[in-house]
């Protein structure tokens, strides 16, 4: 392990971070997700989290080393399950703020679009219902 990595469960010097709700994705593949950092967005490879994707919720949580440099520990519950020292560069804080409302607003415009869809298969079925 790197020296000044703090492998602990908890430690007092760590925050939690967001994943927002966006990927990146290159040739059709979901290949990073962008982390809502102290510093900026961050991108972290997908490939860092195959290990955890289908068998646990977790949480991921900014902590820094004894050079200063951002590692995440990635937690289920208070437990540490994985240490990620990424390679990825930082946007500007306010480019990652650009990025959360975009992700905000596609998401919100998902959700009402997957309404509008089912409010319209609801009013087809009872159209239906309603001719018989």
């Amino acid at each position: 392990m790197p020296k000044g990595i703090n492998s602990a469960d908890v430690i007092d010097e760590e925050h939690q971070d967001e994943k927002y709700r966006i990927n990146l994705s290159f040739d059709g593949k979901r290949s990073s997700y962008v982390i809502h950092a102290s510093r900026g967005a961050m991108l972290l490879s997908r490939a860092y989290f195959a290990p955890l994707e289908d068998d646990i919720q977790y949480e991921i949580y900014e902590r820094y080393d004894s050079n200063d440099n951002i590692y995440f520990a990635i937690k289920a519950g208070l437990e540490v399950v994985a240490l990620i020292y990424p390679s990825s560069v930082f946007t500007t804080y306010s480019v990652s703020d650009e990025l959360k409302t975009i992700a905000d607003d596609i998401a919100a415009a998902t959700s009402i679009e997957n309404d509008r869809q089912n409010n319209q298969s609801f009013f087809e079925r009872k159209n239906d219902d309603d001719e018989d």
